[in-house]
Order: C-alpha cells, then structure tokens, then sequence
C-alpha cells in the first residue's frame, strides 16, 4: 500500500507524555513494485480461497521490509506466512502460490503442509529437465494447447513431483 504524508513513529500514550508507545507496522520508504520509490508504504500479505476468494489470513508488515532486498524477500517470507497461516487453520488446505514460494528454505519450513507451486527456472535443476524434456514424452492436457511431465525431485532435501 503506497501512502503520502508524515507518519510517527512513536506516538505518545494518554495521560503521560513522558512515555511513548511504538506504532506496530512503520510505514515508510521501502521497495515498490510500482516503481514510486518516492511514497512510502506498508505491506498486506493475504492469503484467499481458491473457491471465492474469500480472506482466510491476512498481516500487514512494516514498509520496509527486506526494503532493497525486498524483490527477494518475498522468496524468505512465503514460507514463514505459509507456516503461520497452517497454524491457524484446523482444516486441511493447500497452499497454491506462484514460483515465489519455491526455495529450498521454504520447501523445508513448509514440510507439514501441501503445496503447489511453479518451479522457477533460475534453478539449474528445472533448466535442465526443460532442455533434456522430450515432446513424445509430455501427456496431453484436457486444455487445448497444454501438455505436462511429471518428474520427482529432492530439491532442498524434500521429496516432491
């Protein structure tokens, strides 16, 4: 969430103006993926239903988390959310998430939950089974124009397909 404006830091508590109380989330300058380096901001992570994207779990964070390393950062807290999230929950539930979630960190933090993911290919293991992947050997997606493989893998210590 991108902001304008002053935003204290602390803020005094009522009734003694010799203490002060920090203010939880520090909204501030910190990474932004819209390319405005120049509001400051504060995250929301949510996480939502497959079946009508309801809110099951949601947390705001400081706005400068991971602030420059923020482009990556969201590779460290995945896991951590995901963790917290099934720790809430007392039914069974899958996390579905884009190639973000996928580090060996993540993959062994998350060992109690489901997940599903793309593999992302900056990882030497996925590049080469895309090079050395046959067409012959691809099934045929019930979607047009789709096909898949599927292979099993320890990637990051942890058994998965």
């Amino acid at each position: 969430m991108a902001l304008q404006g002053e935003y204290k830091r602390k803020e005094v508590i009522e009734g003694n103006e010799n203490l002060e109380k920090e203010i939880p989330v520090n909204i501030t300058y910190g990474y932004s993926r819209d390319r405005r380096p120049d509001l400051k901001q504060f995250i929301v992570d949510l996480i939502v239903s497959g079946d009508g994207d309801i809110p099951l779990f949601l947390r705001v964070a400081d706005g400068n988390v991971g602030v420059a390393a923020r482009r990556v950062s969201d590779k460290a807290v995945f896991g951590q959310i995901a963790k917290q999230y099934k720790s809430m929950v007392t039914f069974d539930t899958m996390i579905v998430s884009d190639s973000a979630l996928y580090s060996g960190n993540n993959l062994k933090l998350m060992g109690d939950i489901f997940w599903l993911s793309r593999v992302p290919l900056t990882i030497k293991e996925a590049q080469i089974l895309i090079n050395k992947a046959q067409v012959q050997e691809l099934t045929k997606s019930t979607i047009e124009g789709y096909s898949w493989l599927e292979v099993e893998s320890n990637y990051g210590g942890v058994d998965q397909r």
